[in-house]
């Protein structure tokens, strides 16, 4: 999956796939310690991407 950080922590009206099934999010700055640790849970790798 690859989001930019501000659609971290936000409701949203549809669900693309259950977190679990998530294997990478690629993202342009540091996620929350709660919603990373989340992610960490279900080994998903977050990537920061740079400029």
């Amino acid at each position: 999956m690859a989001a930019d950080s501000s659609k971290f922590g936000t409701n949203v009206t549809i669900n693309i796939s259950p977190i679990n099934n998530i294997d990478y999010i690629i993202t342009n700055s540091y996620l929350n310690k709660n919603i990373a640790n989340k992610f960490k849970k279900f080994n998903t790798k977050i990537i920061l991407a740079e400029d």
